[in-house]
């Protein structure tokens, strides 16, 4: 059976969010675009009329990042985070706060290459049930699956080269 490319957004026990989802993109390309800040701020940054002034990656073992978004208005919000392992082109687990919520959420992304497309999946292990709904609330899927897409357009036209 083909895999769409689609995003696959699905819950798992109590605390637990999956997300899948299929490039057409090698894993170190793949890995490169997740991971390096100018190609985030342009998966990321996108989201008219928000915009992305930082973005602050130290990519190792025990390396910390920080993604804050800002509004014309004055508004902002943001994520940050420390990597806890940090495998090139296979495996990433952090631990990441986003401002809104008090505990940390446990993030493990997963490449898989098979025949030159690789697959992204990450689990999103939330303290509990009801931050995991409060996440979910949130409107994230709307706002990962448009990431994705800008991401999919970004690795065919070579912007991640």
């Amino acid at each position: 059976m083909e895999r769409t490319h689609t995003l696959t957004f699905v819950t798992s026990g109590d605390r637990d969010v999956i997300l899948t989802r299929l490039f057409d993109a090698p894993a170190d390309v793949l890995f490169r675009a997740l991971t390096t800040p100018h190609l985030v701020q342009q998966r990321l940054g996108v989201h008219h009329p928000w915009s992305m002034p930082v973005c602050d990656i130290d990519l190792r073992d025990g390396g910390t990042y920080r993604y804050q978004w800002q509004h014309p208005n004055g508004k902002s919000f943001g994520s940050r985070g420390t990597y806890l392992h940090v495998t090139p082109n296979a495996r990433i687990e952090a631990e990441e706060y986003f401002m809104e919520y008090p505990t940390p959420v446990l993030v493990t992304q997963v490449l898989t290459e098979e025949r030159g497309r690789t697959t992204l999946t990450i689990t999103e292990r939330y303290a509990s049930e009801e931050i995991r709904g409060m996440a979910l609330a949130s409107g994230m899927e709307t706002g990962v699956e448009s990431s994705y897409d800008t991401l999919a357009v970004m690795l065919s036209t070579a912007a991640v080269a």
